[in-house]
């Protein structure tokens, strides 16, 4: 207790954290308006934000946590509460939860909490041996330009700096590659996948969080049939940079495909980590 009476801000918080891991926190720790923040989630006001607490499916890594003695923190989020303190709370996971770990940032001011802020330690996440694109992700692929979110490439240049370039016409052309039109068939990404063919892309969608960072192999392939389907299934603005139908399709053989196809108050969704089955051993996260 503080001279002023008001509880003490580091024993109010290791008492809601006993209270949290029973799921049993009460009214009485926490301030009328107080916040609860969470990836893609807020709840406001005391009655609203104990139903979030205590629920027994959302709180089940309250309960299951290893938790930390709290320490001091920044700010951390922000409350009409003045003035406050800021302490945070590490709980650890054991294997198989969707976190290593979950941070709870507590503003304590008046003897209560007026904001709880949740984030999560990403827990590793094993590869998956056999490289297969799971055909929702072909799509995305496919209609990334028309959605707005062109694929991003990343290749090492003749005098080895890294270059980035959007191209909008990446294509899944099997479970395992993937194709762009290349609109000059002498330009730099063509010399420079003929000396270093490692390239990276990237895929992301702001309003779903959708990311996505694929590895592989680039080269040049001038098979006809695969020059006709890979032009025909451009989206129409790349295909009438090149009328003449002049340049060249790269094939990029796919060794590493990490990401997840969104963000919700339970963290990543539908994570996916594949790994070529041939080049496990060569690869790291």
């Amino acid at each position: 207790m503080l001279p002023d009476g008001t509880p003490d801000p580091a024993a109010l918080a290791g008492a809601f954290i006993e209270a949290l891991s029973a799921g049993a926190v009460t009214g009485e720790m926490l301030a009328d308006s107080v916040i609860f923040t969470a990836l893609n989630a807020e709840v406001a006001g005391r009655a609203d934000v104990l139903d979030r607490l205590n629920d027994p499916q959302a709180g089940a890594p309250y309960r299951a946590a290893g938790w930390e003695a709290p320490r001091p923190a920044d700010a951390g989020i922000a409350t009409a509460a003045a003035p406050a303190t800021a302490l945070t709370v590490r709980g650890t996971l054991s294997e198989g939860w969707r976190w290593s770990a979950l941070i709870l940032t507590l503003q304590i001011a008046d003897g209560r909490i007026a904001a709880i802020g949740q984030q999560g330690a990403a827990a590793a996440r094993p590869a998956t041996p056999g490289l297969a694109l799971p055909d929702s992700l072909k799509a995305m692929i496919g209609s990334a330009l028309a959605g707005g979110h062109p694929m991003l490439l990343s290749h090492v240049d003749e005098s080895g700096q890294p270059v980035l370039s959007f191209r909008g016409s990446t294509q899944a052309i099997a479970d395992d590659r993937l194709a762009i039109w290349l609109r000059n068939r002498d330009g730099g990404l063509a010399r420079a996948i003929a000396r270093n063919p490692r390239v990276a892309l990237m895929y992301r969608d702001e309003d779903s969080k959708a990311t996505y960072q694929f590895h592989g192999r680039a080269r040049i392939d001038d098979d006809p049939a695969l020059r006709a389907r890979v032009y025909d299934a451009a989206p129409r603005p790349e295909r009438h940079h090149d009328f003449a139908r002049s340049g060249a399709v790269v094939v990029i053989e796919l060794d590493r495909v990490q990401g997840y196809a969104g963000l919700g108050p339970g963290g990543q969704v539908d994570p996916i980590h594949l790994v070529r089955a041939d080049r496990s051993s060569q690869t790291t996260d």
